[in-house]
């Protein structure tokens, strides 16, 4: 059975909260919070995002006329990095940006720049 657009991801927890959370199983690892819908395999966060689903599942299935590109694509990845001087916070931080190919964003640098402004 195909994925629905949203993928692996719950489709409530997008549209009511605005951000991706993996769906399938339960915490407990018990119940499977899946619904075929439309010939369509949708995921769910836990067992109150689906039934929220299914209580309106149109509410949920709009978004996809919405101008969102799909299939919904995970987002980027955010990294908080704090430590001592010479921990080596900026290393680990130039580390990631290089694996995942993000932008650093130092907030000393951004702070002194603004209060120059």
């Amino acid at each position: 059975m195909p994925r629905c657009n949203f993928g692996d991801y719950c489709p409530v927890t997008f549209v009511d909260e605005g951000y991706l959370v993996k769906g399938g199983s339960d915490e407990d690892g018990g119940e499977n919070n899946e619904l075929y819908v439309s010939g369509k395999r949708y995921f769910f966060a836990g067992s109150k995002e689906m039934e929220k689903f299914k209580n309106d599942p149109a509410k949920y299935m709009i978004v996809q006329s919405q101008g969102v590109s799909l299939p919904i694509q995970p987002p980027a990845p955010k990294f908080l990095i704090t430590g001592n001087k010479c921990a080596g916070v900026t290393t680990q931080i130039n580390s990631l940006c290089e694996k995942f190919k993000l932008e650093a964003l130092e907030l000393m640098d951004s702070f002194n720049k603004k209060q120059a402004e």
